[in-house]
């Protein structure tokens, strides 16, 4: 998959962007998140401080249905 590729040339002096709804694939190589909705940032900051004792996925749904 693209991930995989981009994980395997991953260098640690640069930033890659990645912007998914599967966010599964992603969860274990990420530092840093940013959640966008409706063109506007609803939640940003370090993966461990958002997820607590969930999942970035769990975290990921219940922002989706934020009104």
């Amino acid at each position: 998959t693209i991930c995989k590729a981009v994980i395997k040339n991953y260098n640690d002096k640069s930033t890659v962007l990645i912007s998914t709804h599967l966010i599964s694939d992603v969860e274990s190589v990420l530092n840093d998140v940013v959640f966008i909705k409706n063109g506007e940032i609803i939640k940003d900051g370090k993966v461990e401080e958002i997820v607590g004792d969930s999942s970035l996925e769990d975290v990921f749904l219940e922002l989706a249905n934020y009104e």
